[in-house]
C-alpha cells in the first residue's frame, strides 16, 4: 500500500469513528472539533459592564506661557504633576480608557472635540452591526437613552457576534483548500462562544493554538509557532522563541481524508507521536524535542495506542486529529495556555478591539489607557466583551472628526473610518429596501461542494449564507463579484480583505449605485422602488418644484446617513428643484438622481 493510500485509510477509519459518536454527518450543522468539547456556560458577565456614563470632564486650567520668559511653564505640561493628578481623580472616571486618558487629555489641559448625537449613534450602529442605520432607527433606539444601555444591547445582539464572527474569518483566513469545511465551522462555532460571552479570552486562545485552523495552514512547527504569536501577540516571535514554541507544535502534520458523505478528499490536521520509546512511554533521550522552556516549563507528549497506525515511511505512529479525545486536545492547547500568563497577551487583546474601533494605536500614544483596560478585562473573567463596552462608551471614541486639524494630538478628536465592503453594498440595499445577500464566511469556495454532485454537499451550501442562481448549478455572483472587487469576500488562497479608493474601485460603486438607484430611468433589473425614495404620501409623478425637491433631499439624507440635510444642502436642492420645475420633471425623476449623489457620495463609504 502506497504511503497515500495509508493516509487515507487512517483518515476514513477516523471519520467513521467520529461519526459514530455523532451518530451521522448533518449539512446543517457539520461542526468536528474540539468545540464539541467545550462545555456549554452561560455568560461569563450578563452585559452590564461598569463605565458607561462618564461625564466629559474639564481641561485643567493651566498657565498662559511667556515666549519672552524662557522659564516660565509650558502651556502643555510633558508630565502629570500632582496637581493633573488631582484633577483627574476629582473627575471620578469610571471607564477605564477614560481613566487612562485623562493624564494626556483633560489632565494635561487639553479638551476634546464634541460629537452630536446623530453621527455618534451611525458610527456605534456601524461599528457594531456592520451596517448605516436609517434616521427612524437612530430615534427609537439610540437618541434620549442612556449610551450605556445602547451599547449593551448592540454588543449582546446576533448582528455584533455575526460582526466579529467575519472579522475572525479574516484574521484566521478560512480556506477549504487549506483546512477541512467541518474545522472551520469548528473554529466559527468557537468564536461565537467568545462574542456571545460564554469563553474567555485565553480559554479562546488556548482551544485556538491547538485547532486545525491554524495547525494545518502552516508547513512546520515553526511557521505554526509564528502564526500563534502573530495572532495573540501581534508580534513576529524572536528566533529563540520560535524554535522553543516550535517543539509544541512538532507533534502536528498536514494530510488529508475521504470524506464519505461530501464526496470529498478534504485537507485536515494528523499527529505524529514523538518523544516516545518502542513501547509509547515519553523517552528520555528525545523528551526535550517536545518540551518549552521559555514560558514555563512545558512538556508535549501523547501515547499512542489502538487508534495510531504505523506510518508508510516506517519513522513513527500516526493518528488523524478526528480520533483525540477531550483531554488531548487539552494537552495540545499547552502554545495557547503558555502564551496567555504574558501580560502583552492581554495588551494585544485589548489593542485589537481600540484599533477597531478608533483606528489608531491610543495604547501606544498613551500606556496607562492599555494598563487600564487589561484590569478591566480581567476583573471582568476574561470576557473580551468588556473591552469593546469600555472603548464604545469611551470619550475619545465620542468625538467627531469633523473640523479637526492634524496639529492636535491623536485622540483629542474622534476616528473617521472606512466601511467594510460588505458593509457599504449591504447598507446601501438595505436603505432602499432590497433583499439582503451574503457570502459565507466559512466556505470561500462553494462551487466545489456542488460541483460533487453529493447531496450532502449540495445540502451543506443550501443551508449556508449562500443564495443559489436561477439554475440551481451555482451561487448568485452578482453579490459577490462586487464586493470582491471593493475589497470583501475574500477568498483567503492568494490574497485577503483590503480597504481601497482608486479608479477601479469607485466606477463599481458608481455601477451598483446606477443599478439600484436608476437615475436615468432605464428599468434596471434590480432597483430600489420609488416609494423607498420619496416621503411618504407623495406621487412618483407628481410635479417637483424648489419646496417638494428640498423634501426628497431631506427625506433621503435622514435615510442614507442618518441626520437631517444640512441648510447648505436644503438651498442645492431648492435650486435643483427649480431648474427640474423648468423642465418639468416628476418626483420620481427627480428622486433617483438624488439617490445616486447620495449612494455614491463620501459620506456613505467614510463615517
Amino acid at each position: 500500500m502506497s504511503q497515500s493510500s495509508t493516509w487515507l485509510a487512517i483518515g476514513a477509519a477516523g471519520f467513521a469513528l467520529c461519526c459514530a459518536e455523532k451518530q451521522d454527518f448533518s449539512p446543517e450543522n457539520p461542526v468536528r472539533g474540539p468545540s464539541e468539547m467545550l462545555p456549554d456556560n452561560p455568560p461569563l458577565n450578563d452585559g452590564n459592564f461598569s463605565g458607561g456614563n462618564d461625564q466629559v470632564p474639564a481641561a485643567r486650567s493651566l498657565p498662559t506661557p511667556d515666549p519672552a520668559d524662557p522659564s516660565a511653564p509650558a502651556a502643555i505640561p510633558k508630565s502629570c504633576d500632582a496637581t493633573c493628578r488631582a484633577h483627574c481623580s476629582a473627575a471620578n472616571l469610571d471607564n477605564p480608557v477614560n481613566a487612562g486618558l485623562c493624564s494626556a487629555l483633560w489632565g494635561a489641559g487639553r479638551s476634546g472635540t464634541a460629537i452630536v448625537p446623530e453621527e455618534a449613534c451611525r458610527r456605534l450602529f456601524v461599528d457594531t452591526t456592520g451596517t448605516f442605520p436609517t434616521h427612524d432607527e437612530i430615534k427609537d433606539q439610540c437618541l434620549g437613552k442612556p449610551w450605556g444601555e445602547v451599547v449593551t444591547r448592540l454588543i449582546t445582539s446576533k448582528d455584533f457576534v455575526d460582526l466579529n464572527r467575519r472579522l475572525w474569518a479574516d484574521r484566521l483566513s478560512y480556506d477549504t483548500n487549506s483546512v477541512s469545511v467541518e474545522r472551520i465551522y469548528d473554529m466559527d462555532a468557537i468564536v461565537k462562544k467568545l462574542y456571545e460571552g460564554r469563553l474567555s479570552y485565553d480559554q479562546f486562545a488556548a482551544v485556538t493554538s491547538a485547532h486545525p485552523v491554524l495547525t494545518r495552514k502552516h508547513a512546520t512547527p515553526g511557521d505554526r509557532a509564528e502564526a500563534l504569536f502573530w495572532t495573540f501577540l501581534g508580534r513576529p516571535p524572536f528566533g529563540d522563541e520560535r524554535s522553543d514554541m516550535g517543539r509544541l507544535y512538532s507533534l502536528w502534520e498536514n494530510h488529508y481524508y475521504d470524506h464519505p458523505r461530501l464526496g470529498m478528499r478534504l485537507p485536515d490536521a494528523f499527529i505524529r507521536y514523538r518523544c516516545v520509546d518502542d513501547r509509547g512511554n515519553p523517552n528520555p533521550l528525545s523528551s526535550g524535542e517536545c518540551t518549552s522552556i521559555n514560558f514555563g516549563f512545558e512538556q508535549l507528549i501523547l501515547k499512542p495506542d489502538s487508534r495510531a497506525d504505523e506510518a508508510e515511511s516506517g519513522d513513527g505512529l500516526v493518528m488523524w486529529s478526528g480520533f483525540l479525545s477531550a483531554s488531548e486536545w487539552q494537552k495540545l492547547q499547552a502554545p495557547g495556555r503558555a502564551i496567555s500568563k504574558e501580560w502583552s497577551f492581554w495588551e494585544h487583546a485589548v489593542n485589537i478591539v481600540i484599533r477597531q474601533y478608533l483606528d489608531y494605536d491610543l495604547a501606544t500614544m498613551v500606556p496607562e489607557v492599555g494598563e487600564q483596560l487589561v484590569r478591566y478585562v480581567l476583573d471582568h473573567d476574561g470576557d473580551i466583551r468588556a473591552a469593546h463596552f469600555a472603548v464604545l462608551t469611551s470619550l475619545p471614541y465620542l468625538q467627531t472628526s469633523t473640523g479637526t486639524t492634524t496639529e492636535a494630538p491623536r485622540f483629542t478628536y474622534g476616528p473617521l473610518k472606512q466601511i467594510d465592503a460588505e458593509g457599504w453594498v449591504d447598507s446601501s440595499r438595505k436603505l432602499v429596501g432590497l433583499d439582503q445577500l451574503k457570502c459565507d464566511l466559512r466556505i470561500n469556495r462553494p462551487g466545489e461542494f456542488l460541483q460533487t454532485g453529493s447531496p450532502s454537499g449540495i445540502a451543506l451550501i443550501l443551508d449556508s449564507d449562500w443564495e443559489l442562481n436561477d439554475e440551481g448549478d451555482n451561487v448568485r455572483s452578482d453579490y459577490r463579484d462586487l464586493v470582491q472587487t471593493l475589497g470583501g469576500c475574500p477568498d483567503n488562497s492568494e490574497g485577503g480583505r483590503f480597504k481601497i479608493v482608486s479608479v477601479l474601485t469607485t466606477a463599481n460603486q458608481l455601477s451598483f449605485a446606477g443599478k439600484v438607484c436608476d437615475p436615468a430611468l432605464e428599468q434596471a433589473a434590480e432597483r430600489a422602488d420609488v416609494a423607498q425614495l420619496l416621503p411618504s404620501g407623495i406621487d412618483p409623478q407628481k410635479a417637483v418644484d424648489p419646496d417638494l425637491a428640498a423634501q426628497v433631499v431631506d427625506f433621503q439624507t435622514r435615510r442614507f446617513f442618518g441626520r437631517p440635510a444640512a441648510a447648505a444642502e436644503l438651498a442645492a436642492a431648492k435650486e435643483h428643484g427649480a431648474e427640474c420645475q423648468r423642465a418639468q420633471c416628476s418626483a420620481e425623476q427627480f428622486a433617483r438622481p438624488a439617490c445616486f449623489a447620495l449612494m455614491s457620495s463620501a459620506e456613505m463609504i467614510f463615517y
